[in-house]
């Protein structure tokens, strides 16, 4: 945590989950977690190492095929909806309840639930998880406008990386960042 190392997730102040982390690197300044457990098979919760809220949480099984799960609390406020790295479908519902259990994450853990793409018993995971840090990260929604100027989205700050993706109909992620051109 933080640039310190840790025996246990307990000694590092992360709260363990009702599943095990088997690894975790949480920078608490940037925001930023990578946390790795075990699926259970069965709805549990994973710790994320943050003392506040996640906006984001990514899921990947590591010794199975599956999904990029990705999990937004800003504009998916009951959890119930899903979305996914690898495919460009927008909001789905029927997603959110067996991969997230239609929960939202909490200051401490974020749950999963009986999906083989978020918890398959036996299955290695690996999670990634953002939150907001004033003037540094911000995630959120914002409403298009079919105009060639587009919609000025204010962030408190410029960004070196933007994320896209629109999620009332299929379309593809967009990326845009400070270091290519165009």
């Amino acid at each position: 945590v933080d640039g310190t190392g840790y025996a246990t997730a307990s000694a590092a102040g992360i709260t363990d989950g009702s599943i095990s982390l088997t690894g975790a690197s949480v920078n608490r300044e940037a925001g930023f977690s990578i946390v790795t457990y075990t699926g259970t098979g069965s709805s549990g919760t994973v710790g994320h190492g943050f003392t506040k809220t996640p906006k984001v949480v990514m899921t990947k099984p590591r010794s199975a095929t599956g999904s990029w799960n990705f999990l937004d609390v800003v504009g998916n406020s009951t959890a119930e909806y899903g979305l996914f790295l690898n495919d460009n479908g927008g909001y789905s519902s029927y997603q959110g309840g067996t991969h997230w259990g239609d929960t939202l994450p909490t200051s401490t853990v974020f749950t999963v639930n009986s999906n083989a793409s978020t918890n398959a018993s036996g299955v290695t995971y690996v999670a990634y998880c953002w939150t907001d840090i004033p003037g540094y990260s911000k995630f959120g929604t914002y409403l298009g406008n079919a105009s060639t100027e587009g919609t000025y989205v204010y962030l408190g700050f410029r960004p070196a990386f933007v994320l896209l993706k629109r999620t009332s109909a299929s379309a593809a992620w967009v990326i845009h960042d400070n270091k290519r051109a165009g």
